[in-house]
């Protein structure tokens, strides 16, 4: 005699629950998983403090080539190394006196 209009559909509800909670499971591990997108920038910003790093110790090893290029055998600099053997090594003559200028830019 009289049929209800609004009918429960149980399969319908099943299959969008289980959609509902799939986007869910790859929206939660797209944001937050090991390669989702706040790890990224997790990556980012330590990449940039590595690169960071690097330019410094790229400035360091500059330095420290111009410093050995002086002391290679074929272009010995013979004012440098006294100026080593004087300031590393304390040989300093006893009538001799040694003034320490500071760079005051570091």
């Amino acid at each position: 005699m009289f049929k209800n209009k609004f009918t429960i559909n149980y399969r319908v509800i099943t299959v969008n629950t289980v959609m509902v909670m799939l986007i869910a499971y790859f929206v939660f591990h797209s944001l937050s998983g090991e390669r989702g997108i706040l790890a990224y920038f997790r990556l980012k910003k330590i990449a940039q403090e590595q690169n960071v790093v690097l330019e410094s110790l790229v400035e360091e090893r500059i330095k420290l080539e111009s410093i050995v290029k002086y002391l290679h055998p074929n272009s010995l600099n013979t004012d440098f190394l006294d100026e080593l053997a004087r300031r590393d090594l304390g040989l300093v003559g006893e009538d001799e006196k040694i003034i320490y200028l500071t760079n005051s830019n570091n």
